[in-house]
C-alpha cells in the first residue's frame, strides 16, 4: 500500500512538474512573440519614415530641375528673341541696300539709254539697236543671276536658322554636331549660290560680247564714224558687279571701284 501511495505522489508530482514546464514555456513563447511583433512595428515605422524623406526630397529634387528647366527655357527664349531680333535689323539693312543699288542701277541705265537715244537718234541704224539689246539683255540676265543667288542664300540662312533651332533642344554634344553641320550646309548651299551666279553671269558676258562684236560689225559696214565710241554712250561695265557688292558684303575681285554716274 505504501509503494502504491508513493508511486502515485510520484506521478501526481511529475504530471505538476510537467504542467509548470508547459506554462513557462508558453509565457516565454508569448513574451518572444510580442518582442517580435515590436521589432517589427518599429522596422516598419523606420521604412515609413524613410519612404516620406524619400518622398519629399524627391519632390524637392522634382522642384529645384523643373525651375532650373524654367530658367534655362527662358535664357534660350530670350536668346532666340535677341538672335531674331538681329536677323531682322540685318535682314532689314541688307533689303535697304539691294533695293537703293538696285534703284540705283536702274537710274544709271535710265540715264545711258536715255543719252544714247538722243546722241544717236539721227543716226540709229540695226546695229546700234542690237547693241542696245545685247546691254540690256545682258544686264537683265546679272541681275536675275543675282536675285537668284540672294533668294538661294535667303533659303539657306532659314534652313541653317532651323537647323539651330532644332539643335537647341539636343544633348551638348549633339547640339554641336548639328550646329556644326547646319553651319557647313549654309556655307555649302552660299558657295553653290555664288558658283551658279558666277556661271550665270560668264554665260551673260560672254554672249554680251559676241553679240556686241556683231552689231559693231555691223554698225562699221553701215557708218565709218565711231560714235559709239563715245564713253557717254557706254553703259557702266561694272553697274551689276558693284550692287553685288551691297548684297554679299564684298567687291568682286574684276570691280576696281564704284561705276561712274552720268
Amino acid at each position: 500500500m505504501r509503494r502504491a501511495a508513493e508511486a502515485v505522489a510520484v506521478g501526481q508530482a511529475g504530471e505538476v512538474e510537467a504542467a509548470t514546464d508547459d506554462l513557462a514555456a508558453q509565457e516565454e513563447e508569448s513574451k518572444d512573440s510580442a518582442a517580435i511583433q515590436s521589432e517589427i512595428k518599429a522596422k516598419e515605422a523606420a521604412v515609413a519614415l524613410a519612404e516620406a524623406a524619400t518622398k519629399k526630397a524627391e519632390e524637392k529634387a522634382a522642384a529645384a530641375k523643373a525651375k532650373a528647366a524654367s530658367k534655362e527655357h527662358a535664357a534660350i527664349e530670350k536668346a532666340k528673341a535677341e538672335y531674331e531680333k538681329e536677323v531682322a535689323h540685318l535682314t532689314k539693312i541688307a533689303a535697304q541696300k539691294r533695293d537703293d543699288a538696285i534703284k540705283h542701277a536702274g537710274e544709271d541705265l535710265t540715264k545711258a539709254v536715255t543719252t544714247a537715244s538722243i546722241i544717236r537718234r539721227k543716226e540709229e541704224s540695226t546695229a546700234q539697236t542690237a547693241r542696245a539689246k545685247a546691254d540690256e539683255k545682258a544686264a537683265k540676265k546679272r541681275l536675275e543671276a543675282e536675285k537668284i543667288a540672294w533668294k538661294e542664300r535667303q533659303a539657306a540662312e532659314k534652313d541653317a536658322h532651323g537647323a539651330f533651332k532644332k539643335a537647341e533642344k539636343l544633348a551638348t554634344a549633339d547640339r554641336q554636331k548639328a550646329e556644326k553641320e547646319a553651319e557647313a550646309n549654309r556655307k555649302a548651299a552660299i558657295k553653290a549660290a555664288l558658283a551658279k551666279r558666277d556661271a550665270a553671269i560668264k554665260a551673260a558676258d560672254a554672249e554680251h560680247k559676241k553679240e556686241e562684236q556683231k552689231a559693231k560689225d555691223e554698225e562699221d559696214k553701215v557708218d565709218n564714224e565711231s560714235a559709239g565710241d563715245d564713253p557717254s554712250l557706254v553703259l557702266p561695265p561694272t553697274t551689276i558687279e558693284w550692287l553685288s557688292s551691297f548684297i554679299w558684303g564684298s567687291k568682286p575681285a574684276s570691280t576696281a571701284a564704284t561705276p561712274a554716274e552720268n
